[in-house]
């Protein structure tokens, strides 16, 4: 996203004119439960996608952002403890130490929620804002020894599960991919997440897996060839029902799931 005009020019803005709102398409109405709603559907109920709700001078208002894709310590510091401390009405000049812009189009938002950017909406409000909120990791994804390539990323997989979700979702970049998060282990609690493409995937498929996740009852889940066991369909098949991957760049070739893809029994 070019940073000095992150939202391109072929988006339609709300404009006023005389009293009256000349509305482009799904341009933000006030009332903020329709504007966390829009928002909420465009991404299909994303479970990474979270919601604060504040006060900013005496009214209702909420702070969007997806958790792998932003920056914690941005949002804690430069976004909440500003909005803690306000007490100006006046809005725009409250985000100094961020990059942040206004906007009236809702399409804007989820597009900008994919980026990394997080969305402050006041009730009532006729405008809400785009905060550059950003993670940059420091940690090297260095390149997977067993999967090295010439051409293409040289990075990979690690261990914790919010650094994967950032490189996928910075591979893929579109409001149809959906992360729904499980724990597993009653005993280790081990978070899983499945990620998928909602225009994409095959509604029976991505079922049948939550389906078998929910279904391990073990007290301990560590690795994660202990799910993949119990994810399995036929295990004693001779072809490979499931493929193990390193590299980022290669969930991004497979995501195209065909709709006609069949389960396993």
């Amino acid at each position: 996203m070019d940073k000095s005009n992150p939202f391109g020019t072929h988006y339609a803005y709300l404009i006023p004119k005389e009293g009256v709102f000349l509305t482009g398409h799904n341009a933000a109405p006030f009332e903020l439960n329709k504007n966390i709603s829009f928002i909420e559907q465009a991404l299909f109920y994303t479970d990474d996608l979270k919601k604060q709700t504040i006060s900013v001078d005496g009214k209702d208002s909420i702070l969007l952002y997806i958790d792998s894709l932003v920056d914690q310590e941005i949002i804690q510091t430069h976004i909440l403890a500003t909005l803690y401390k306000k007490t100006d009405s006046g809005s725009h000049q409250m985000f100094t130490t961020l990059n942040s812009q206004k906007d009236t189009d809702l399409r804007n938002a989820a597009d900008s929620l994919i980026e990394g950017y997080s969305i402050l909406m006041v009730d009532g409000a006729e405008e809400f804002y785009i905060l550059s909120s950003e993670k940059t990791y420091a940690r090297s994804t260095d390149e997977p020894e067993n999967e090295g390539i010439i051409r293409g990323p040289h990075n990979g997989f690690i261990e914790q599960l919010s650094v994967n979700l950032n490189l996928i979702r910075k591979q893929i970049i579109s409001t149809s991919l959906i992360v729904r998060y499980f724990y597993v282990g009653s005993k280790t609690r081990t978070k899983v997440a499945i990620m998928y493409m909602q225009d994409l995937a095959n509604p029976e498929l991505v079922e049948e897996v939550e389906k078998r996740i929910k279904a391990i009852s073990f007290d301990l889940v560590l690795p994660p060839g202990f799910i993949q066991e119990f994810t399995e369909g036929n295990p004693f098949s001779l072809f490979p029902q499931q493929l193990s991957t390193e590299r980022p760049d290669r969930v991004q070739l497979f995501s195209p799931i065909s709709p006609k893809m069949e389960k396993t029994s």
